[in-house]
């Protein structure tokens, strides 16, 4: 579950960025190293994160997974 709602917060940090400093990214979210990071972004995104913003996915719905706040 925590990996889950840090990935949403990556997608909250990078909503609408231009310019995206990937392995600050990385470090602020607390991955050992980038190779992780990129592992993790692709297995809950199917892209990588250079993959993710090229295809203007981050510009649309800024959680990948709905969370509900009320239940």
């Amino acid at each position: 579950m925590h990996r889950i709602f840090r990935f949403n917060e990556i997608l909250n940090k990078i909503h609408l960025k231009e310019k995206i400093d990937w392995p600050q990214i990385a470090y602020q979210f607390g991955y050992s190293d980038q190779s992780h990071f990129i592992k993790e972004f692709k297995a809950f995104s199917g892209f990588n994160p250079q993959e993710f913003i090229n295809s203007d996915y981050h510009k649309g719905e800024p959680n990948f997974f709905p969370l509900d706040n009320e239940g």
